[in-house]
């Protein structure tokens, strides 16, 4: 039986419709990704995002994605856009999407290549996206910050201010109004920022807000949405009733470095069996997807557990691999951290072409050390063990000197304040052997030999040092040494808090410690961990003066 003219056009009708209601069937209709038409294949976690978005928007009017790096969700954030403004176009429904960046730069950037090739790559797109007409009906040539979409606007805005003007690179929250906004690494940008522009969605029926980013820290960027959101977790299926969240079994949950298995039940996972469970209540203001590498088939996993093993950068793998805020600890140097480096045996009497660190204050606080020397085969990135001589203080600089002498110490570093003409005297009379420690550098120390100083970021030195010691790269004397236990109190004192920088609100992690309490030893056993990988690492900047 052959089909009427009136039938076939009710047909054609029908599945116009149905991708002008479904996300996930416009996408597979009409997107391309890197020249294949579009396929969840092997992105099973992905299917929810587009299947369920249009009635999260619908019902609850806001979707937070947190996520780690590369896993689709920014190609899936640009089909929204499209999607919402042609389907409201053949609807006959006049829409703007402004979707943003933390910078104009950025936005720009993504307009000419994702957007860009998305365009290039779809006939359909090709079709519907169109120039720019200016009233009157002029044609005018599609900018990269703006595109038409069968005559729906979306706008592409960066949200750091730069003090220039509109067009120029300043903020655009305050200029259009919109009926869906996206933010694309909201956690890059200032807060305050991201709640104005939101507020142009004042009059529209819609009022859809959307925000996807990497974390940075706790309650700071995404993790504020995130939230008051039904926070969902891919659960891969096992024998486990609620399946295996493999976030929240890190990491157990991979067997042997390269296979994922239930710490539970032990039964085998398959990344792309699994369901998304909410965490978070049921009637929560928001959506809530959550975005991790560790069940990427796209991600090598044995070099993810590689860098996991590493002593280095734990809240770049936090943010960028598990997709989750770093806080580190609240106690970062919790008691039982620094006695677990303890060793059977006594302090050391003297030594020989040691390393020392210091705090200056009404005492002299003081860590000596040596680095430990490496076995033949060990691999060349291998990071040699501290061993710590002698903890303990000096009541002078007269007292100071006298340990240089007794343990031959190579190498000092040491507070610059508040004693910095003091501290300067003492370093002039063992030229190269002391450095004068200002904190608020970069990350990297940077060594000045000709003013005998070292600039370092203080929050980057105390991780460093806690991952040392969570590697168990330090050889402490015994915990039956009253200084040993007094310097764990110190460590016990250091607590992180969150501040925001800059004009831009930029947020930071950093070390505080308790006013009851002291932290001086503490910042003597970073101050040693400079000087003694200094004494043997020489890839550290070195400013001649």
């Amino acid at each position: 039986m052959s089909l009427t003219a009136t039938q076939r056009a009710a047909l054609e009708e029908l599945a116009r419709r149905r991708t002008r209601d479904s996300l996930l069937t416009w996408a597979r209709a009409y997107r391309y990704i890197n020249r294949r038409r579009f396929s969840l294949d092997r992105h099973e976690y992905l299917r929810a995002l587009y299947a369920e978005t249009p009635e999260i928007l619908r019902t609850r009017r806001r979707l937070v994605v947190m996520k780690s790096t590369q896993m689709g969700a920014t190609e899936w954030a640009l089909s929204l856009a499209l999607w919402m403004l042609d389907s409201q176009a053949q609807a006959g429904m006049d829409r703007t999407c402004i979707y943003y960046f933390p910078t104009r730069s950025d936005a720009l950037d993504f307009s000419d290549d994702r957007m860009g090739k998305a365009i290039r790559q779809s006939a359909y797109l090709r079709s519907i996206v169109s120039e720019q007409q200016a009233e009157g009906g002029q044609r005018l040539p599609a900018s990269k910050h703006l595109r038409s979409v069968r005559g729906n606007m979306l706008y592409f805005r960066g949200m750091i201010r730069s003090g220039q003007t509109e067009g120029e690179g300043a903020t655009s929250t305050q200029t259009v109004d919109a009926d869906m906004v996206i933010f694309d690494e909201s956690s890059y940008a200032p807060r305050d920022e991201v709640e104005e522009a939101i507020k142009r969605l004042g009059h529209s029926e819609l009022k859809w807000v959307v925000e996807l980013s990497r974390p940075i820290f706790p309650r700071t960027g995404i993790d504020i949405p995130w939230r008051e959101s039904d926070q969902r977790y891919w659960h891969l299926d096992c024998g486990c009733a609620e399946g295996c969240c493999l976030e929240d079994t890190f990491p157990a949950c991979v067997a042997d470095d390269v296979s994922l298995a239930c710490p539970e039940c032990g039964r085998p996972l398959d990344t792309q069996a699994g369901r998304w469970v909410p965490h978070g209540p049921y009637d929560a203001r928001a959506g809530g997807f959550h975005l991790c590498q560790l069940y990427s088939e796209f991600h090598d996993r044995a070099e993810v557990m590689r860098d996991f093993a590493k002593p280095g950068d734990k809240q770049k793998f936090t943010n960028h691999v598990l997709g989750m805020p770093y806080s580190g600890s609240a106690k970062p140097f919790p008691t039982e951290l620094v006695l677990s480096q303890c060793q059977d045996r006594g302090m050391a009497g003297g030594g020989t072409r040691t390393c020392a660190g210091v705090d200056v204050g009404a005492v002299w606080h003081v860590w000596i050390g040596e680095l430990e020397a490496l076995p033949d085969d060990a691999p060349e990135d291998a990071m040699a063990p501290v061993r710590v001589l002698w903890i303990g203080t000096a009541e002078s600089w007269t007292e100071l000197g006298d340990l240089m002498r007794l343990y031959d110490i190579r190498l000092v570093v040491m507070d610059a304040m508040p004693e910095r003409n003091a501290a300067k005297d003492f370093a002039k009379r063992y030229p190269g052997r002391v450095y004068c420690a200002f904190y608020g550098g970069t990350e990297r120390p940077r060594w000045v030999r000709k003013d005998r100083e070292v600039h370092v970021d203080r929050t980057s030195a105390f991780d460093a040092l806690r991952d040392e010691m969570l590697a168990g790269l330090w050889r402490l004397p015994s915990a039956g040494e009253p200084t040993v236990r007094e310097a764990a109190e110190h460590f016990d004192a250091l607590h992180i808090i969150q501040q925001e920088y800059g004009r831009n609100k930029e947020p930071r992690r950093t070390y505080d410690h308790a006013d009851s309490q002291p932290d001086h030893y503490a910042h003597a056993a970073s101050y040693l961990r400079l000087a003694a990988r200094r004494s043997a690492v020489t890839h550290f900047e070195i400013a001649s003066g």
